[in-house]
């Protein structure tokens, strides 16, 4: 019952080695596993224009169901069972998201033993910043997962509720105003996931000029 957006990962295009041609310089091969998070995260991103246009679809959804009278019920089954459908495809795509959260947490991990390497304290530093803001991130993404979830149970909760005849207006209200409740606070993780986000990409892009990575955009 929303339409949102969730930042992704900025990726480079061409890099421009500085160094010889040997061993790659710790530099360098965290430079390597920052644009291979990118690439992990691609199942992330091939899920947010879909499910922009289910959260969309369901709300369309809702109000017309909204719209309809108690003596509708014919009408009002139909929808809800349209909305439940759309439920589970919004269910299948979230869960596509998380694993590709999940591998791409997994390989940036990695990051972690070649900042030891770093000869340049300045680009130690900012490294060391890089990691803490992609953790935050990891972390505001789990929480907007864990809370998108639910969400979703409370959506079909409320359509299941819609199905029965004998539901009482009361039983409504309070399940809509769990509803709201949970979304004030998937907006604000989402909001958080997407600052920290932000905030990475723009670490990253300075951690390559102190690094001495030549990135051609």
């Amino acid at each position: 019952m929303l339409s949102m957006r969730w930042l992704i990962l900025a990726a480079a295009v061409t890099l421009v080695l500085s160094g010889c041609m040997n061993r790659p310089s710790a530099a360098e091969e965290i430079y390597q596993i920052l644009e291979n998070t990118v690439k992990d995260e691609k199942e992330f991103q091939d899920q947010q224009e879909p499910m922009t246009e289910m959260e969309t679809k369901e709300k369309k959804i809702f109000d017309e169901i909204m719209g309809l009278g108690v003596k509708q019920y014919d009408q009002i089954t139909d929808l809800a069972d349209k909305a439940l459908e759309n439920l589970k495809n919004r269910r299948t795509r979230l869960l596509k998201e998380q694993r590709s959260m999940d591998e791409s947490r997994q390989n940036f991990e990695t990051v972690k033993e070649k900042v030891d390497r770093l000869t340049d304290k300045d680009a130690k530093k900012k490294a060391a910043q890089l990691i803490s803001l992609m953790e935050k991130r990891y972390e505001a993404h789990e929480s907007l997962y864990k809370d998108y979830s639910l969400g979703l149970n409370l959506d079909e909760q409320l359509y299941n509720l819609l199905k029965n005849k004998d539901v009482t207006l009361e039983d409504l209200e309070e399940q809509i105003n769990k509803i709201n409740d949970i979304y004030k606070k998937i907006y604000a993780d989402n909001d958080y996931f997407n600052q920290k986000t932000d905030e990475y990409n723009t670490a990253k892009l300075q951690f390559y000029k102190i690094a001495g990575i030549n990135i051609n955009q």
